[in-house]
């Protein structure tokens, strides 16, 4: 590499445009996949462990052990709607500070992003949290679950 300034630059600007874009651009989508797939894994869990418990209810069976699973679920649920609700919020208060600067030095730390983090590779984006929280809750469902209902089986 040469000890050129601009050819420094020139350099760095190639990684990044031939490198990190696209992989941030990759990254963005596999956030937005993952994010989609805990609303929808949780409420679908959600629903067919209620289901479950209702149907088992209604043999006069009850199972109370699998609304430890529910409640995992329900929480993952709960948790990823409080994420998103604060990430809006937050956005839209970084957004209304962004429109209202007058110069460069009017701008808040705070609301200059990096590309990791409108990846959403942060852990101090209050979404990536919370979605880290519901999968979590997600795998203790169905591991609860599936244990519960093991266990069940097994005793006959």
């Amino acid at each position: 590499m040469t000890s050129d300034p601009d050819q420094r630059l020139s350099d760095q600007e190639f990684v990044v445009k031939e490198f990190l874009n696209p992989r941030l651009a990759s990254t963005a989508k596999t956030y937005t996949a993952a994010l989609t797939s805990l609303w929808i894994g949780n409420g679908a869990a959600a629903l067919a462990t209620l289901s479950f418990v209702g149907a088992a209810w209604h043999n006069g069976e009850p199972m109370r052990a699998l609304l430890w699973p529910l409640w995992c679920f329900v929480l993952g649920l709960i948790s990823m709607g409080v994420g998103s609700g604060v990430s809006i919020y937050r956005d839209a208060q970084s957004i209304r500070r962004l429109q209202q600067a007058q110069t460069v030095l009017e701008l808040s730390v705070g609301d200059i992003r990096s590309p990791a983090e409108e990846a959403g590779l942060s852990f101090g984006n209050f979404r990536t949290l919370s979605a880290i929280a519901a999968a979590v809750l997600f795998v203790a469902g169905c591991l609860s679950g599936l244990l519960l209902l093991t266990f069940r089986c097994s005793l006959g």
